[in-house]
Formats: C-alpha cells, sequence, structure tokens
C-alpha cells in the first residue's frame, strides 16, 4: 500500500469518527422525542436543532482541520524517516571511517614492531651508539637548562646556530668523503629507523569528525519531523 492511499484511508478514518461523534451527540434529540402522548413537547426541540446548525455550520472548519492536521502528520512522519536515514548513514560512515583507520593504525605499529625486531641484530650496534652519544651530549643540555630556568640565560639559539654549522660542514665534506659524518646512511635509517605508519594525529582528526556528527550535525536530523507531527495533532484535535 503506497503513501496516497494509506492517506486517504486515515482520512476516511477520521472523517466517519467525526460523523460518529455528530450522531451521539444529537441523540438527545431522540430521547426527547419518545413516547410523544397528546400534543408534542418542543421545549428543546427547537434548542437541539439549533446545536445541529451550528455543528453542520462547524464542518467546513472541521474539514480544513482534519486535512490541515493529517497532512502536518504525515509530512512530519516522512521527515522524521527522511532524518534518519541521514543520520544513520552519517553515523556508519563515521564508525566505520574511524574503524578502518584505527585498524591500519595498530596494524601498522605491529609491523613496524616486527621489522625492528627481525632487523634488531644488525642494528642494536647504532642503537648503542645512540645511546653513548646522548649519554655525553647530556652535560651539555643539562647547562642550557640551568642557564635558562635559574640564570635567565637562553642558549639554545647559540646551540641551534653550532649545530646548524656543524650540518652545513658536513654536507660540503660529504661531497669528498662520500658519506655524512652526522646522519646515518639510507639503508641504515630504513633498516633501524625509518618505517611507514599512520600518524596518530590521524586518528584523532577521525575521532573528532565523528564526534561532532554525533554530537551537532546527527541529532537535529533525528526530530526534524517531530514539529510537524506535534502541530498536525493539534489539528486534528481542533476537528472535533
Amino acid at each position: 500500500m503506497n503513501s496516497t492511499n494509506l492517506f486517504i484511508l486515515f482520512f476516511l478514518f477520521i472523517f466517519f469518527a467525526i460523523l460518529l461523534y455528530s450522531y451521539f451527540y444529537q441523540s438527545s434529540i431522540k430521547e426527547g422525542l419518545k413516547g410523544i402522548q397528546g400534543l408534542p413537547d418542543f421545549s428543546n426541540f427547537f434548542k437541539e436543532i439549533g446545536e445541529i446548525f451550528k455543528f453542520v455550520g462547524s464542518l467546513p472548519r472541521r474539514f480544513r482541520a482534519l486535512t490541515d492536521g493529517t497532512r502536518k502528520i504525515f509530512r512530519g512522519i516522512n521527515d522524521e524517516i527522511s532524518g534518519m536515514q541521514k543520520g544513520f548513514s552519517i553515523g556508519y560512515e563515521d564508525i566505520t571511517d574511524l574503524i578502518h583507520h584505527l585498524w591500519e593504525f595498530f596494524t601498522n605499529y605491529f609491523n613496524c614492531g616486527q621489522k625492528f625486531l627481525k632487523n634488531l641484530p644488525y642494528c642494536i650496534v647504532f642503537y648503542i651508539l645512540d645511546f653513548i652519544g646522548n649519554i655525553m651530549y647530556l652535560p651539555i643540555t643539562i647547562i642550557i637548562i640551568i642557564c635558562k630556568n635559574f640564570l635567565k640565560i637562553d642558549l639554545t639559539k647559540i646551540e641551534t646556530k653550532i649545530w646548524n654549522g656543524i650540518y652545513s660542514t658536513d654536507i660540503k665534506l660529504s661531497k669528498f668523503i662520500g658519506f655524512r659524518l652526522t646522519k646515518y646512511p639510507r639503508y641504515i635509517s630504513d633498516m633501524c629507523y625509518s618505517c611507514k605508519r599512520l600518524k596518530l594525529s590521524v586518528i584523532e582528526k577521525r575521532a573528532i569528525n565523528a564526534a561532532y556528527d554525533f554530537t551537532v550535525v546527527i541529532p537535529p536530523k533525528l526530530v526534524q519531523g517531530v514539529d510537524n507531527i506535534i502541530a498536525g495533532g493539534e489539528r486534528l484535535i481542533d476537528a472535533f
């Protein structure tokens, strides 16, 4: 059954309900005319006739309220169904997208962990060299921190200039010796330090988008037909 037939059946039901109401509302006329003996008693007859004409005169208004209320209710139901479909679609896309990127994130890190464990026997020498280098540079780091926090002397700019000079000299020197002194060769970096993986910021962005949709975008769509349904119900009440 399509929406047009459903609307017609609903309208006929409401219309016959009004007629039945009118019939039982006027049933007192029959009680007044029961058992007429001698001269008829017309004490309430004309009053009841007036009520009938008053009710008949209100039928156009009731009919307009009935049709308007029915139309608003069906429009509200249609909006509600459409809004729910859109809301659930947005929510489904957000959840599946977030799950997909989470799976990719954990898969990448798991694969990288396997790679580094597999290459550990070869790479451990370079890790030890890094550790020794950091230990040797630790006193300089402590001096920079003390000067900045207690003596209010910021040496970080001087440190940066010194390292930039070292890097620049290393690059020029590598043209003659064939390798860098301040940087591992590419194959060592790829084997021991580099691994292609999804950044955590991507997951954070997807999670923020999903939270925004579920708290701001989706809720209004789930209730976008409620106002029309309420207004239609109020108009149907006016028809009785």
